[in-house]
């Protein structure tokens, strides 16, 4: 809740997707959650790493994961 509420509040003025399709499903403050539970608390920092952990692990809490092409892209 604290990234949603900071994204809501300052953070969405310094980050944005740089993706032309603005409905995406899986939103800003899902890829920074995901990120940053991810290098901090598991060590994983590249991007194939956050996803594999995600989709083998957080699958459940990120149901609208997208493919890793996708993600990537995110």
């Amino acid at each position: 809740m604290y990234i949603c509420d900071t994204y809501k509040s300052s953070l969405h003025l310094y980050c944005q997707k740089f993706n032309s399709n603005s409905q995406l499903e899986f939103t800003n403050e899902e890829v920074l959650s995901v990120y940053l539970f991810c290098s901090y608390f598991q060590s994983h920092f590249g991007i194939n790493d956050i996803h594999t952990f995600v989709k083998k692990y957080l699958s459940s809490r990120f149901p609208k994961l997208p493919s890793y092409q996708t993600f990537n892209v995110v």
